[in-house]
């Protein structure tokens, strides 16, 4: 088992990465607490707008956060994360990175949820759960593909050539009777629904790098669980 951990001068490189291109905060989780390796808060999380103003009228606010493990075991990453691309194909030392950028790309180009969701409710319960699988899964994919090509710009996608099992494993063979079969039918999905998946990246407003601003409350009142 390898394993890697978030060091203080990376949390602070991502944090200001995800400030500038985000509009995001980055945050800090142990990893024993949640089975995924990173994600994107689409609901607005309590940040400290000063660390040095902890109480009175106006001291926090909400924003979106990406949060990242202090620590990731190397084999599980690429065992446990693979949808149709091969995870193996991202050296050890650039998987925090991968992370990052594949969590931006959720908050550049995932912004048309409540569209997707008002759409949602004409149908019955059976197509609603295929939707939602389908339109989860093609996020996915795209935020797989976005955070490739930031790190390896012209470098061909990896495509893992067992794709039928990886999607039974990522339970997106659902118990329904039009169950998800390929990697081909999430790809019409989004070619057929172009409103719900934007070609160009939502507008961003830069949130300030100044590390005692826009500060996690759990960062303030718990600390930053760092991996021993």
């Amino acid at each position: 088992m390898a394993i890697i951990r978030l060091t203080p001068e990376l949390f602070r490189e991502f944090d200001i990465l995800v400030r500038t291109e985000a509009g995001c905060v980055l945050s800090v989780f142990d990893w024993t607490d949640q089975k995924s390796f990173a994600s994107f808060s689409y609901q607005a999380e309590g940040v400290y707008k000063n660390s040095d103003v902890r109480e009175g009228p106006g001291c926090y606010c909400e924003v979106p956060f990406i949060k990242l493990p202090n620590q990731i075991d190397t084999d599980r990453f690429v065992r446990e994360s693979g949808r149709e691309m091969d995870y193996g194909a991202v050296p050890k030392d650039c998987i925090y990175r991968f992370l990052i950028f594949h969590e931006i790309g959720h908050a550049l180009y995932g912004y048309c949820n409540l569209p997707f969701a008002e759409n949602l409710r004409r149908h019955d319960v059976e197509t609603q759960v295929r939707l939602s699988n389908l339109f989860h899964a093609a996020n996915e994919l795209r935020a797989d593909r976005y955070a490739w090509n930031r790190l390896f710009p012209g470098r061909p996608f990896p495509n893992r050539p067992d794709q039928e099992e990886i999607l039974k494993k990522n339970n997106l063979l659902s118990e329904i009777s039009t169950p998800i079969r390929s990697f081909d039918e999430i790809w019409k999905f989004m070619d057929s629904h172009k409103e719900w998946f934007p070609s160009e990246p939502k507008k961003v407003d830069p949130i300030s790098i100044n590390p005692k601003e826009m500060v996690p409350i759990s960062h303030i009142k718990e600390g930053i669980p760092w991996a021993v």
